[in-house]
C-alpha cells in the first residue's frame, strides 16, 4: 500500500510541475507491476481476401469476399475505400474487433484498401 501512495504522489507532483526527477527507479518499476494494465487501444483485426461479388444496386453496397467475409458500406464508406473495388482484386480491410473474435457478428470496418 506504501508504494501506491508513493504512485499517487508522484502523479500529483507530475500534474503540478509536468516533470518529475527519480534517482532510485527500482522502486516505481515495483508499482507498475502491481498497476492492471489500462490498454484502451481499440481491438482490431486486419485481413485480406479476393473480392468475389460486389452489388453497388443497394444501399448499403455489399461486398462478399473469397474468405466469406461480407462487407456493408454506405456510399460514403465506400468512397473511401483506398483503390477501385472489382471482382478478381484483392482487399485488405480492418475490422474493430478482438483477433480472436471468430463469431458471425458484424464489426465496424476501421479501414480498407485494395492492393
Amino acid at each position: 500500500m506504501d508504494n501506491f501512495k508513493k504512485y499517487i504522489e508522484i502523479q500529483k507532483h507530475i500534474e503540478e510541475n509536468k516533470s518529475i526527477c527519480i534517482e532510485d527507479f527500482a522502486w516505481a518499476k515495483e508499482i507498475s507491476k502491481q498497476i492492471p494494465n489500462l490498454n484502451l487501444d481499440i481491438p482490431s483485426l486486419t485481413k485480406k481476401s479476393k473480392i468475389i461479388f460486389i452489388d453497388k444496386s443497394k444501399n448499403p453496397i455489399y461486398i462478399r469476399l473469397k474468405d466469406g467475409s461480407k462487407l456493408y458500406f454506405t456510399i460514403d464508406q465506400y468512397r473511401r475505400i483506398n483503390g477501385s473495388p472489382e471482382i478478381g482484386k484483392e482487399m485488405e480491410y480492418k475490422l474493430q474487433r478482438l483477433p480472436q473474435d471468430k463469431s458471425e457478428n458484424t464489426s465496424q470496418i476501421m479501414s480498407c484498401k485494395i492492393i
